[in-house]
């Protein structure tokens, strides 16, 4: 399943192509774990960080999957651009279902948000976000 809800959460992020969306502000440059070594700004690095599991009362389960988004964008541009791009995600996963190949929906909340990063010649905004599968109503 694990796989699965990685395709679940990425393709969520590449879902929006209109002007102004997540995809649209980074050129289509978000990458699973790690993105190239002399790629192109903006751009986003995803993955899973953590995979906490809870058996609940009436002997279901739910599995949660913890995502760590980092946006990077030029410093000499500032953290407004890489902002916008932040916002923009917020908007697009916050409070939102996303589609698990092979499994039942999950359920998009927001742990972390905007936690602001200079990086060499580089800004970075991280948030984390939970994927919550299984019973979440």
């Amino acid at each position: 399943m694990s796989q699965d809800v990685v395709k679940g959460f990425y393709d969520k992020l590449i879902s929006d192509t209109s002007a102004g969306s997540f995809r649209t502000l980074l050129s289509n440059r978000i990458f699973e774990v790690e993105g190239p070594t002399e790629g192109a700004f903006p751009h986003a690095i995803f993955q899973v960080v953590a995979t906490p599991y809870e058996d609940t009362f009436d002997s279901s389960s739910l599995k949660d999957y913890i995502f760590q988004v980092d946006i990077y964008g030029r410093k000499r541009l500032g953290m407004t651009a890489v902002g916008a791009i932040n916002t923009a995600l917020f908007s697009l996963l916050d409070r939102q279902t996303i589609t698990i190949p092979n499994n039942d929906p999950g359920l998009v909340r927001c742990v972390t948000e905007g936690v602001r990063t200079v990086e060499n010649d580089a800004v970075r905004i991280r948030s984390e976000w939970l994927v919550q599968t299984g019973s979440f109503n």
